[in-house]
């Protein structure tokens, strides 16, 4: 299963917990167990700003950017280290976007991907 499937599936009021067994290939073609990679946004679906928590197992250079539906990048919501099993949290301000679908996608050094769905109803 995709880590965003998983995430979306798990409901937008607690933090998703995966099966010991879950990985998924990253573009690297290393396998990467989604317990390394953490993303979690609530309320979702949101009118006007929802909170992004993410932390990563590693200290490594992270990127957290929301796409339209079409990949293309609106907005960067971090772009830096992560230190080592902190949790970041960070609020999205959604009030420049039209209601809609969007991405959240979160990116590691090695190419690691997890992505969630956005819901903005305005």
């Amino acid at each position: 299963n995709h880590a965003g499937d998983q995430l979306a599936a798990c409901g937008t009021s607690k933090v998703c917990e995966w099966p010991d067994d879950s990985r998924f290939i990253s573009n690297n073609g290393t396998v990467v167990y989604e317990e390394d990679l953490h993303l979690n946004v609530h309320p979702n679906p949101f009118s006007s700003e929802t909170n992004v928590q993410f932390m990563t197992h590693h200290e490594e250079h992270v990127t957290l950017q929301v796409v339209d539906v079409t990949g293309r990048v609106l907005m960067t919501l971090y772009d830096a280290t992560a230190e080592r099993d902190r949790q970041y949290d960070i609020k999205l301000d959604g009030n420049k976007l039209i209601s809609g679908v969007y991405f959240l996608v979160m990116k590691n050094e090695s190419e690691s991907m997890q992505t969630t769905k956005l819901v903005i109803q305005k």
